[in-house]
Formats: structure tokens, sequence, C-alpha cells
């Protein structure tokens, strides 16, 4: 007889930036300085977090090593370094 599969908890950060995945029902090891949203729970498999992610492999082993998953949603903007001295 197999064993139920585990569920995870899908939360969605306040400003819309970032999904975290948890094995944990109330998101407690999430990142503490983000404010979370509970969105969804789904099985611990790939096909299901395939749903979030476009590679739930690497969700599925994190969920498993860690315990939990982030996954950006929005492109992350790194500014240009400004320059030392003016051009002349």
């Amino acid at each position: 007889m197999t064993e139920p599969l585990p569920d995870v908890y899908v939360f969605a950060s306040s400003d819309g930036e970032l999904l975290g995945f948890s094995v944990k029902t109330d998101g407690t090891n999430l990142p503490a300085n983000v404010s979370w949203d509970h969105r969804d729970v789904v099985p611990m498999t790939a096909t299901s977090l395939a749903r979030f992610v476009p590679h739930a492999e690497i969700a599925l082993a994190n969920l498993i090593m860690r315990g939990y998953h982030l996954a950006r949603l929005t492109a992350q903007i790194v500014p240009f370094p400004q320059p030392n001295r003016n051009s002349s």
C-alpha cells in the first residue's frame, strides 16, 4: 500500500512578485520579511507544481530537501552602475 503524497501549500507575496511553496500549512518557513497570502494546496508532485513554475523538478527537490521553494513571478531589475566621473 502506498502512502499518500504530502501537501504543498502555495503562497503569494502581497506585492505579487514571489510565489512561496511550503510543506508547512502556515508557511512559517518562508522568509519573514515578506507578507504571504495563502493561495492553494496541491499534492507534492512535479505535475501539480508545474501549474505554477516552469521548472517543477527544482521546486520539488527544494521542497523535499528544505521544506520550501521560492519562485519569482516578475523580472528582477538590476540598475546599471553610476559612472564614477563625468565623461567629456
